[in-house]
Formats: structure tokens, sequence, C-alpha cells
């Protein structure tokens, strides 16, 4: 007999078989995440409003003319734009204007700011937001923001090269969460789970299930194979 090589013989056809005479335990797994993310989702979260401002950096009355060293001044301070905004100066200067100084840490970790565009060269103008349960509390966070952060950078960094284009308005319709997208995901991950569930079963069963396993692993030939069958009931 040739049982010392151990290996483990994957049939492709007969595990997708197997996976569709126990597709309900698939199914099942798919019911209870999806399900789980549904009432999670409409029970327990809340809608949040991003609000959101715009401002540009550029030097006002060029004449129509565009001094280059301007332009590289402006790109090269936009990083720092973008860091005085989360910085904790600005964060308690705008809380303090909202006569609540507990909003400075809530507005120094989710306020945010991104560029109009991704490409950093092509833009000097970029965006202030910020979410909230509260729309015109977001609306008010963002507009103290920008106005706290053109008053700093001018006593900080020297210059008055940048305005409000767009103040932020209060947002009439929620920005998330999306709902759909969490039941979506968790219908992914419960079909993942069951494949999973259905796979360990099978490979941790080392019962044979037809002959030709037994003429596989001990090397021995079947002459016959007694079927199985219900007993009869007695009386």
């Amino acid at each position: 007999m040739n049982y010392s090589s151990k290996y483990i013989e994957v049939d492709i056809r007969e595990l997708l078989l197997t996976l569709l005479k126990k597709s309900w335990i698939i199914l099942l797994c798919v019911i209870i995440l999806s399900g789980i993310a549904g009432i999670y989702s409409y029970n327990f979260l809340d809608d949040y409003y991003t609000a959101t401002a715009t401002v540009y950096l550029g030097k006002e009355g060029l004449g129509g003319s565009i001094d280059l060293g301007i332009i590289n001044l402006n790109n090269q301070l936009m990083a720092d734009y973008f860091s005085l905004v989360k910085s904790r100066l600005v964060a308690e200067e705008v809380s303090k204007r909202m006569g609540n100084e507990a909003f400075a840490q809530v507005i120094q970790e989710e306020i945010s700011t991104y560029l109009v565009t991704e490409q950093r060269t092509s833009t000097r103008m970029f965006h202030v937001s910020f979410e909230s349960t509260n729309p015109e509390f977001a609306a008010d966070i963002v507009n103290y923001t920008c106005e706290v952060l053109l008053e700093k950078a001018e006593s900080i960094f020297g210059v008055k090269n940048a305005r409000i284009i767009d103040r932020a308005l209060m947002p009439d319709k929620p920005s998330g969460p999306n709902r759909a997208l969490n039941i979506a995901i968790a219908a992914a991950a419960g079909a993942v789970l069951g494949i999973v569930v259905i796979l360990l079963t099978e490979f941790l069963n080392y019962t044979f299930k037809k002959p030709k396993d037994i003429e596989r692993v001990l090397g021995l030939t079947v002459l016959g194979i007694i079927p199985a069958f219900k007993g009869e009931k007695k009386e």
C-alpha cells in the first residue's frame, strides 16, 4: 500500500457541486449578516451632513500680469494653509467665536481640507469641509474656520493672499452614511463566510465519500459497496 504519500487532491468540479448543494449555508450567512448591517445602519447610525467652503490662494489686483514668483509662493504656502487649518490655534479661536470652547478638540480632529482638483499644480483653490449630524453647526464651523484661517495666516505668514470664494451653505441633504453600501459589503462578507464554512467542513471531513477515494488513499481495489438505506419500522 502506498499510504505514506500524504496529499490533498482537489476536484474543482466536485467542489463546485458541493458548494451548490450546500448553497443554503451561503444564503443563510448572507441573510444574517446583511440583516444585521441593515438593522444597525437604519436604527443606530445617524445621518450626517457635510458643509464645504472654497478658498482661493492668490494675490488680488494683478492688473492683467502674472508674477511667477507670487504663483510659486502661493503653491508653497498651500501646505502651510492646510496645516494651519488643523492647528489648535485656529480650533480654539473658532470655538470661542461659537461661544463654546469645548468644540475646539472636535474642530481640530474633524475639520478637513482638500484641493478642488487632484493635481496640485492645476489650481490654487481648496475646500474646507466639516461633517456633523447638525447641518447648521457644520456650516458655522466651516465659515468661522475660513475667517480665522485668513486672519491667522496674515499674522503668522505675513501675507494677505487668500480670500473666501464660496462660503459654506447649510446642507439640506445628508451626505451619509451610505446604508446600501454597508448592506452590500455585509452581504459579500456573508457569502465569503458561507463558502469558508463549507470548505472547512469538507476539508476536515476525513471519511471516504466515494470508492475511488479508497483506491487512491489505501491502494485497495473495491470489489463492492453496500448502499445506505433506511431500516424498516419495527412493529
